[in-house]
């Protein structure tokens, strides 16, 4: 996972149409989530369940 749209939109356009999810991290942390910095704005998570997961449509 990326922290912003810049590093998450040039990693995901390599690979067909671009599709950015948002992860609410509070509700996936409650449900047992551990989040690892990997460094470099990159996160490494534990299986995040959908219900935390959302397309990202910008304002």
């Amino acid at each position: 996972m990326s922290e912003g749209t810049h590093f998450a939109s040039l990693g995901g356009s390599r690979r067909g149409n671009l599709i950015l999810l948002t992860v609410d991290t509070i509700s996936a942390g409650q449900m047992g989530v551990t989040f690892y910095y990997a460094g470099n704005e990159v996160w490494l998570a534990d299986p995040i369940p959908a219900s935390c997961l959302n397309v990202y449509t910008p304002l």
